[in-house]
């Protein structure tokens, strides 16, 4: 049958897209996930001015590298002992990630979203909002997730599904 289609709500609401410190800074052999991901910033500025009249906040999220699964399989190391994970994650964060010296958790991350979400921020739309701990960090207070928790939101990720649907959603 007909795909859904999504209908806009008549009080606004928020969309915050996940990107990737990749669209700020990069390293070589990453040209196509780099373009992709500062892509993803332009269509979120566009789509902010496109539906800033309907009440709509579109901003990006972009974290820099997460302790999540994903990394460990990403490295190959899914099969080794936590003990030797962590000595290894632990020996690249030393060499590759100055001021805090750690990797954001899932949660941090959450949290942030959440926080991007909620109406704490009504007039924060187009943004770019980085967390990585690094050069180029800004932060919004964590206290805020709770009162995100009943606020609209879609979340896209980095996914090449999620953010075609966003893309769908937002030309619609």
């Amino acid at each position: 049958g007909p795909a859904a289609r999504p209908v806009l709500r008549p009080d606004g609401g928020t969309i915050v897209v996940t990107a990737s410190s990749n669209a700020i800074s990069t390293q070589a052999k990453r040209s196509a996930y780099t373009a992709s991901k500062r892509a993803l910033v332009g269509l979120v500025q566009a789509a902010a001015l496109d539906y800033a009249q309907q009440g709509i906040r579109v901003n990006t999220l972009i974290p820099g590298t997460t302790d999540t699964p994903f990394l460990r399989k990403a490295a190959g190391m899914e099969n080794m002992p936590d003990a030797v994970w962590r000595v290894g994650l632990n020996q690249w964060v030393k060499n590759n990630v100055p001021g805090l010296g750690r990797l954001a958790t899932a949660e941090e991350v959450a949290s942030l979203a959440l926080a991007l979400a909620s109406d704490d921020h009504p007039f924060m739309t187009g943004a770019q909002i980085v967390l990585d701990a690094m050069t180029n960090t800004k932060v919004l207070s964590q206290s805020a997730a709770t009162a995100a928790l009943a606020q609209r939101v879609t979340i896209a990720t980095p996914s090449t599904t999620s953010a075609n649907y966003v893309a769908d959603w937002i030309m619609d």
